[in-house]
């Protein structure tokens, strides 16, 4: 009997998860309009599909392969993305996506500390102008966002 690993734990939850999207693109949101042709649940019904298929087949393809072994280097990413999203509650999205650019490209990518904050500057500048002056998107603002402004 083979043991229970992430390699078959993963495609286990994604084709749960497909099924879920799919039965509420289909029944929630409608699938086609013979008038209007697709509807609102079209893509979320397809992409579940197709997602639910790639993942039968990384369920079979797991059954062959080695267990993984997974590092703390393999985490990182992971980690990360977790405090972005924490830190997006406290400093808002771009404000965490920005100290967490410029954590990684100091500490993580052992850029220079000219580099690192010319980076951080230019891509926070741009991800403001463009999406929070330009295009308007409401992202949200973060405890500290809402008291000073």
């Amino acid at each position: 009997m083979k043991k229970i690993n992430l390699k078959i734990i993963f495609p286990l939850c994604s084709m749960i998860l497909a099924a879920v999207f799919f039965y509420l693109g289909i029944t929630k949101f409608g699938f086609w309009d013979p008038v209007k042709g697709p509807i609102g649940g079209f893509y979320p019904a397809i992409i579940s599909a197709v997602l639910f298929v790639i993942s039968l087949l990384a369920f079979m393809q797991s059954w062959k392969e080695a267990p993984p072994k997974i590092h703390f280097d393999d985490l990182k990413v992971l980690l990360s993305a977790i405090l972005v999203l924490a830190g997006s509650y406290v400093f808002g999205m771009i404000g965490a996506v920005v100290i967490y650019l410029f954590v990684w490209m100091k500490f993580v990518e052992k850029e220079s500390w000219k580099n690192t904050i010319i980076l951080t500057v230019f891509v926070g500048g741009i991800a403001w102008l463009v999406f929070d002056m330009w295009l308007g998107v409401n992202f949200p603002k973060g405890i500290i966002a809402t008291k000073l402004f």
